[in-house]
């Protein structure tokens, strides 16, 4: 009999591999709102690492040695994904990969495109490298499940939300591989967003 583990890689293998056709990784960063467009790789509330491959234009599933990369832990807490046209250059001790980013809401599919306002930045740092985490919230309040709308009122009425994730993230890699320098503000945020641009000139249709 195939294992509930199993079922769940072989499914999310099959439904991320036929989002394919857009280039989601050009996308323009920023429109002229001042809203930050954020792309869903992982769903709250799962488990399974799906990462956008760029070249094949599809979501598809992280693998280590060969195998399927599920969370050894408890599963993801937030809508988990990137901002497009972003780079964490490895010049500056970053991944070579787009900021990534953490969506304060309700779960939404991989593959959505959502429009999102920074308000604090994660400081971490991944077997050396830096690894810095956004902290979002939707720009349409209507979407909002947590009613914040910065660093300042997160930190007064939900302080449990900003610890409960840095220990998720010092803790789903296993002990020893992450380690984190605390909490920034939206002004973090935002300069380490405007730093990470390679999309000066785009906005968002």
């Amino acid at each position: 009999m195939m294992s509930p583990r199993i079922l769940l890689i072989l499914v999310v293998s099959g439904l991320f591999a036929g989002c394919t056709g857009r280039d989601y990784s050009t996308l323009p960063s920023i429109n002229e709102d001042h809203q930050v467009t954020m792309v869903v790789e992982i769903a709250a509330g799962t488990s399974v690492k799906i990462e956008y491959n760029q070249e094949k234009r599809a979501f598809l599933p992280d693998s280590i040695a060969g195998k399927v990369r599920v969370v050894d832990y408890l599963p993801y807490p937030l809508n988990y994904g990137f901002i497009p046209s972003t780079l964490q250059s490895t010049e500056r001790g970053g991944d070579g990969d787009p900021l990534d980013v953490l969506l304060l809401g309700a779960s939404l599919p991989t593959g959505t495109i959502i429009k999102v306002i920074p308000i604090a930045i994660l400081r971490l740092k991944d077997e050396g490298e830096a690894d810095e985490k956004i902290l979002v919230i939707p720009a349409d309040p209507s979407a909002r499940v947590v009613q914040v709308d910065d660093f300042a009122s997160l930190r007064m009425n939900y302080p449990s939300i900003l610890s409960q994730l840095e220990v998720w993230f010092i803790n789903y890699k296993g002990p020893g591989v992450i380690t984190s320098s605390g909490w920034g503000d939206e002004a973090e945020a935002w300069a380490m967003i405007l730093d990470c641009r390679i999309d000066q000139k785009k906005m968002v249709d």
